[in-house]
């Protein structure tokens, strides 16, 4: 069983005229112990999937 399981999310954001779709169907299962790293560039999703 996972301590932490998310399934699916999608983010976006209106800048200006643009959508900015940081989380497009995002799945994620942690279990109890694990070590997990988000890594990626500015503007990828990491804060906002945290």
């Amino acid at each position: 069983m996972s301590l932490v399981d998310v399934r699916n999310v999608t983010k976006e954001y209106a800048s200006g005229e643009e959508t900015i779709r940081p989380l497009d169907g995002v799945s994620l299962s942690i279990d109890e112990g694990d070590y997990v790293s988000l890594m990626g560039a500015s503007g990828s999703g990491k804060s906002t999937l945290l």
